[in-house]
């Protein structure tokens, strides 16, 4: 590098400490005119694009500047860092690739801590947490994250004591104040919870768009606890915008396999084909190693979480928490380019093929000892019925269902990590189209082919957990445990990687139902259109 070129580009740096983003630009600009394959100032670019939200730009910055050097640990960790709310695989590989160049590498391991905790693989994530403070000790944002890990696992003492210390070292941070929001609100401190966080909106904490929309959400959700749902909803819209202002280029033209445009597609190819091509007997539906596992499927906030973890609490069943394990087949048979024809006639060799990449993917996350049945909890599977019936035919099906009305309402206020599936929820019209779509794929599949299928009302789980309960493991073939009833003791000792993860530790409560009915004057008849599930599931319409 030679002078004139080390001066451009530390004179650019500045500008960017400086916030002086368009003077940044052009001194990029201008180097890159003298040295074209300049990594440093693509690095630059790149992060500058990503605080600016544009996300689109940042990876073709970043991916550009690789092109010239495929080493660069920096380049290589930005791509990871913004890979990880679009490919957490493909993020992942670009981090290790950062750690084999250099082992030492603190941003590369935080930013792996990350996505460990996103993988729900929380003990790995605190590992390469504490592997950053041994190289920094006074790193903050390490011990921010702890801190947001320890309440995950309910751990509120430490949990606060890793927050406080935390600001202690770096008063500006976001993390820790919301980590200590969550404490206040737990402790149904719901006034406190949001007083916590109003400072940060008139401070020098620099709040990404993301971590705005989780400040303000959080905000909403005190707020409803209050009962102030005028103020509530207020804020929910607030910060699905602001994620609306981010994610829309990534995501409102998706085709991929969650995308609206793709499940109509699929529901179309379901309901016109003719089933006599498929039903067979299935030879091959056994399998040597483990029995058809159990589906938990329905809809994002139904109820899945909390049925998981009242089953988990059966010596006889284990359960898997949102994992894709069907991402091999759906690859390789996509509907747009396969017809459900090729799908009906894979050869026993094909579906051996990938039962064993299911349980590969299983196994990835899980043991599963012998004479244990695997639940595999994931609502939108409900998308992947056609799949499960190829693979598994003889598999039971527990289907969760709950007021339309509460579901939608629900999905609006959730942080979800945000995928094709889960921008539909940004907006309370998206959302409900979102419901009415999953539900006519899942009702076309489950009446086309001939599946074991219970459904599970979640007011039935909350009227009578015990009766409820003492159902679905009849259905199970399974012999009644009392331990069943106990289930908030184990609840309390894992890490529930949704958005339920604080509430199904709680005892069960009622006032999730007719929620809805407390947003109705600012909502107004944006649910009606769900009028034919309300009646379909049995919900009274007012």
């Amino acid at each position: 590098m030679d002078l004139e070129t080390y001066q451009l580009f530390h004179s650019a740096r500045q500008c960017f400490q400086q916030g002086n983003y368009p003077d940044a630009i052009s001194l990029c600009g201008q180097l890159l005119q003298k040295q074209a394959d300049f990594p440093d100032a693509y690095n630059l670019l790149g992060i500058i694009a990503k605080t600016q939200g544009n996300f689109p730009e940042a990876k073709q910055y970043f991916q550009q500047g690789l092109s010239f050097n495929p080493h660069h640990i920096y380049l290589l960790n930005s791509l990871g860092a913004l890979l990880i709310d679009e490919d957490l695989d493909a993020a992942e590989a670009c981090l290790m690739q950062a750690v084999r160049l250099n082992k030492d590498f603190v941003n590369a391991l935080y930013n792996l801590s990350s996505i460990k905790s996103k993988q729900g693989k929380y003990a790995e994530a605190v590992s390469l947490l504490h592997q950053v403070l041994q190289l920094t000790p006074e790193n903050a944002e390490a011990l921010a994250n702890l801190s947001q890990i320890e309440e995950k696992k309910n751990n509120l003492e430490q949990a606060k004591i890793h927050a406080e210390k935390a600001l202690s070292l770096n008063s500006h941070l976001f993390i820790p104040r919301l980590v200590l929001s969550y404490i206040e609100f737990r402790q149904e401190n719901f006034q406190n919870a949001i007083d916590s966080l109003i400072p940060i909106f008139n401070s020098q904490v620099q709040l990404t768009v993301v971590n705005y929309s989780l400040a303000v959400g959080q905000i909403a959700n005190a707020y409803d606890k209050l009962k102030q749902f005028s103020l509530a909803f207020e804020h929910y819209k607030m910060s699905n915008e602001a994620l609306l202002s981010i994610y829309h280029s990534i995501y409102a033209e998706s085709t991929g396999i969650y995308s609206p445009s793709y499940l109509h597609k699929q529901e179309t190819l379901i309901r016109d084909f003719c089933i006599e091509k498929w039903l067979v007997e299935d030879e091959f539906n056994s399998d040597e190693n483990y029995p058809a596992p159990v589906f938990l499927l329905g809809f994002p906030r139904s109820g899945t979480t909390l049925l998981e973890q009242m089953l988990s609490a059966h010596s006889r069943l284990t359960t898997l928490e949102e994992q894709e394990t069907f991402i091999d087949i759906y690859s390789e048979h996509h509907l747009e380019t396969f017809n459900l024809d090729q799908l009906a006639n894979m050869s026993p060799q094909q579906i051996a093929h990938f039962r064993e990449k299911y349980w590969e993917r299983v196994s990835q996350h899980i043991s599963i000892r012998e004479g244990e049945v695997l639940i595999d909890k994931l609502p939108l599977n409900s998308a992947m019925l056609v799949y499960i019936y190829r693979l598994f035919p003889k598999a039971k099906i527990i289907f969760c269902v709950r007021d339309p009305r509460d579901v939608a309402l629900s999905c609006y206020q959730q942080r979800f990590e945000m995928n094709t599936a889960m921008y539909q929820f940004l907006e309370l019209g998206s959302t409900v189209n979102y419901y009415k779509t999953v539900m006519q794929l899942a009702k076309t599949t489950l009446e086309k082919f001939p599946f074991n299928c219970y459904f599970n009302h979640y007011q039935d789980i909350v009227d009578d957990h015990s009766i409820q309960l003492k159902k679905i493991i009849e259905f199970l073939e399974l012999n009644w445990e009392d331990e069943v009833l106990n289930y908030r003791k184990k609840s309390n000792q894992n890490l529930i990687n949704t958005p339920s993860n604080r509430q199904v530790v709680k005892k069960i409560y009622k006032t999730a139902i007719n929620k809805w009915k407390n947003y109705q004057p600012f909502i107004h008849d944006e649910l009606d259109a769900l009028e034919k599930w309300v009646k379909y599931w049995g919900y009274t319409e007012s």
